[in-house]
């Protein structure tokens, strides 16, 4: 038996030699877009260096910034060539090759159970064929996931009360991209198992992939009943992040991944691709005018070494030009460093004077947090249109440059107005 099964791995692996690597190279994506906004940030950054006369900085300064600008302007792009679209051709084939690499050994495993000893090496014994770039996703395919198919579907013919027969068959469609036939066998294994939050999550993907990934009506509804069956089961919270996300819920997505992100091991590459998403909802987050609440977890606990109480207030001469519900903005930047803040708060004129506190669990990006720098500024705009960008008629002030590494304190007056 044991022999037997190492067997089949050692079949399994070999076949995946081929498959896996078209799959995964198939496409390319054009990064003219992405070239072109990397292309328009950097010139309003420009802008916004050369409006900012908060900043008193030298010539020499300013001239650093700028390099520092088109170094990360390079860098964007150079790191574009990586990046796929969520909607990409290519990104559906990486998943899908995720796909086969862990579900066919298991497919493999449980279809042995399933149809027994005497038929699995006859299936297994199929040549695997490369995928050609001119056919689609599976015509290609090897011919031992069709035989395995068509095995099941007719031992359930025989046996139709099997709900582990029927999960299988529809995840074996899943991977073969036929959503419909999928839906239906999951849909025959819930009658026979309705509380299973396994069968609920697939046939959940099911219904969304069949809408082109809309998880929205019952798609959502059915996560969330697996979830009331098991609150921690991964791919529930993974799907129910994506349906918050669709809704631009951005906390809620950052809560179900966090949820999930327990489930990873510290630093593997499930926690990092993860982290990924849940920077991607914080950042969606504070874009619309909002702090993310993020809980420290072992694999991505920021160790603050910095942390600045900022204590702000308006020049009583300016108070004329205000109104309670205009906004001001908080926030670090480095001095000499790139343009983007290291750190931000956006609250409003009636909160003011106020306090705030601002350290590395508020940074926009991993690489640009108050640690990473050895001196910064603190700055506060009020901003009548509520815009991160400076605009003539904001009112500003900025602190003394701070040295980062422990605890500061910084104040600062807005007492001037944008010309």
């Amino acid at each position: 038996m044991i022999t037997f099964i190492i067997l089949i791995f050692c079949m399994i692996a070999a076949a995946l030699f081929f498959v896996l690597p078209p799959l995964l190279g198939r496409y390319k994506v054009s990064q003219t877009l992405h070239n072109d906004l990397n292309l328009a940030i950097y010139q309003q950054r420009l802008k916004e260096l050369e409006k900012e006369s908060e900043d008193d900085l030298s010539a020499e300064q300013k001239n650093s910034m700028r390099q520092e600008l088109k170094k990360s302007l390079l860098q964007d792009m150079e790191e574009n060539e990586n990046i796929e679209d969520n909607n990409s051709p290519k990104q559906r084939s990486a998943i899908l090759a995720t796909f086969i690499g862990v579900s066919i050994p298991l497919l493999a495993l449980a279809l042995y159970g399933l149809l027994g000893p005497s038929e699995l090496p006859e299936i297994l014994a199929g040549e695997a064929v490369v995928p050609s770039q001119t056919q689609g996703p599976h015509k290609g395919k090897a011919p031992d996931v069709a035989k395995m198919v068509a095995k099941l579907e007719q031992r359930l013919k025989n046996d139709p009360g099997n709900a582990e027969g029927w999960l299988m068959l529809g995840r074996s469609y899943m991977y073969m991209q036929r959503f419909n036939d999928a839906r239906e066998a999951y849909k025959k294994s819930l009658l026979l198992d309705k509380n299973n939050p396994q069968t609920l999550t697939d046939y959940a993907e099911a219904l969304a992939m069949m809408r082109q990934g809309n998880m929205q009506g019952k798609p959502v509804e059915y996560v969330l009943e697996a979830l009331k069956l098991d609150s921690g089961y991964p791919k529930a919270l993974w799907l129910a992040g994506a349906a918050k996300m669709q809704t631009q819920d951005y906390q809620g997505a950052i809560d179900y991944w966090q949820l999930l992100m327990k489930k990873h091991e510290p630093g593997s590459q499930g926690a990092l691709e993860l982290q990924k998403r849940i920077d991607m909802a914080a950042q969606a987050l504070r874009d619309s005018g909002a702090q993310p609440k993020l809980k420290a977890t072992t694999s991505t606990k920021i160790e603050n070494k910095t942390i600045i109480t900022v204590e702000v207030k308006l020049d009583p001469a300016l108070a004329s030009k205000t109104k309670p519900d205009d906004i001001l903005f908080i926030y670090a930047k480095a001095v000499g460093g790139p343009p983007m803040p290291l750190a931000i708060v956006r609250k409003q004129v009636k909160d003011l004077p106020l306090k705030v506190v601002l350290d590395d669990s508020m940074a926009m990006t991993p690489r640009a947090r108050l640690s990473s720098f050895e001196r910064v500024y603190v700055g506060a705009r009020i901003s009548k249109a509520g815009n991160a960008t400076p605009a003539a008629g904001d009112l500003q002030g900025r602190s003394k440059i701070l040295t980062t590494g422990g605890k500061e304190k910084a104040q600062v007056l807005i007492e001037r107005e944008i010309d």
